[in-house]
């Protein structure tokens, strides 16, 4: 058969002609789309590249469109792919509109239904991959939770959950020459993935007075229950300032004092005398050497291992720094 030559689809909402212009702002404002361009009609671009045509049904009213009213279409739904349904569903009711309470999804993720001001239905989704969780939207008890309050603070640093968004700084950060050489280098997708994981806590640094993003960390382990916590990366640019010392103990508390978990570890590679330092000031004892178990720049390095049990954080001074 020959090829059509069909290269895009082009999804059609109604609005009222009488508030065409309105619409037009209100999908830019609140869903960020781009206009593309407007001649009676309106062509509206979202972040991912999807297009919209906004247009008037009255130039044809014997279509049926599928976000359409509840009581005639109730089959009938338009799904928005969204990073994060908790934020947009904070817009949403700042703007007014219709808005449904977050639900888990059919396909594991998460489902938000809301109406534009002009009877449109929509149900934005996050994250369907089954088994998947956002890295900002996850059920209560959960110990991501743990940063989600005042718990993740200490005086001059706050950790939040990492959004994707994030990403460029995390890979900047990572790959810096004052770190390449000491942290594992990560594809954009393994970050992705772990934002995502219910088994990972992928946290943004950021300094408390200035919202400024300072450095990351990674902890594995939240599930089944996080017993035995790997603190994965921690990450700090600005060097010399004990902001590292800050996070790690920032951290500590969350571990042993949210979690209640038994035991916190971690790797260091052998070409990394300070960090080691650190650690063992803070309570770390080594366990271990794997040798040559890294690749750096055509050169093995070893890794030691090196962990911190509940007790020890209890009977140091560690238990009531943050």
């Amino acid at each position: 058969m020959e090829p059509l030559g069909a290269q895009l689809l082009v999804l059609g909402i109604p609005v009222p002609d009488s508030e065409f212009d309105s619409a037009v702002q209100w999908y830019v404002e609140v869903l960020g789309c781009e206009l593309v361009w407007k001649k009676g009609i309106a062509q509206l671009r979202l972040p991912s590249g999807q297009l919209l045509l906004l247009f008037s049904p009255e130039d044809d009213s014997d279509s049926i469109w599928y976000a359409g009213n509840d009581i005639e279409h109730p089959h009938y739904s338009v799904q928005f792919v969204v990073n994060n349904a908790a934020k947009l569903r904070e817009r949403l009711i700042g703007y007014g509109a219709p808005v449904g309470e977050i639900r888990r999804g059919g396909g594991g993720g998460w489902d938000l239904m809301f109406h534009d001001p002009y009877g449109n239905r929509f149900w934005a989704i996050e994250d369907a991959k089954p088994e998947a969780l956002s890295g900002t939207s996850f059920e209560p008890g959960h110990p991501k939770a743990a940063f989600a309050g005042e718990c993740a603070v200490s005086e001059r640093i706050v950790f939040r959950l990492t959004e994707e968004s994030d990403l460029p700084f995390v890979q900047r950060a990572e790959a810096s020459e004052h770190n390449v050489l000491y942290v594992g280098q990560w594809t954009e997708r393994q970050h992705r993935d772990a934002i995502r994981s219910r088994d990972y806590a992928h946290l943004l640094l950021a300094d408390r007075s200035t919202g400024e993003a300072i450095g990351y960390a990674i902890l594995h382990g939240l599930e089944p229950q996080p017993s035995s916590v790997l603190l994965l990366r921690l990450v700090v640019e600005p060097k010399g300032k004990g902001y590292g010392r800050e996070a790690l103990r920032t951290l500590k508390h969350i571990v042993f004092n949210q979690w209640k978990a038994h035991r916190l570890w971690l790797d260091v590679r052998t070409n990394n005398p300070r960090a080691e330092r650190l650690y063992q000031s803070e309570g770390f004892r080594a366990e271990g050497l794997l040798r040559d178990i890294d690749r750096v720049q055509d050169c093995y390095v070893s890794l030691t291992v090196m962990s911190i049990l509940e007790d020890e954080y209890r009977r140091g001074s560690g238990a009531s720094e943050t």
